[in-house]
């Protein structure tokens, strides 16, 4: 359960620097497109997708500390 709450984790935070990187690439597209765009590229993030990487942060979470508390018990 550990190995899989940090792999999970892991994931997670790679997701998270795709996500950024993507829409920063969208605020661009945008500014040129458009001439305006708003240029901080965590608030042009859907909210949905922020829902799904806290609920990934959360089971990962859950996961290790239940796979640490089961490690101290053996």
């Amino acid at each position: 359960m550990f190995e899989t709450g940090l792999k999970l984790l892991f994931s997670t935070f790679s997701q998270l620097i795709f996500v950024v990187l993507a829409y920063e690439y969208y605020v661009v597209y945008k500014l040129k497109l458009l001439g305006q765009a708003n240029l901080e590229p965590l608030r042009n993030v859907n909210p949905l997708i922020w829902y799904i990487i806290i609920a990934e942060l959360l089971i990962s979470l859950t996961l290790l500390g239940y796979g640490w508390s089961r490690r101290k018990n053996i």
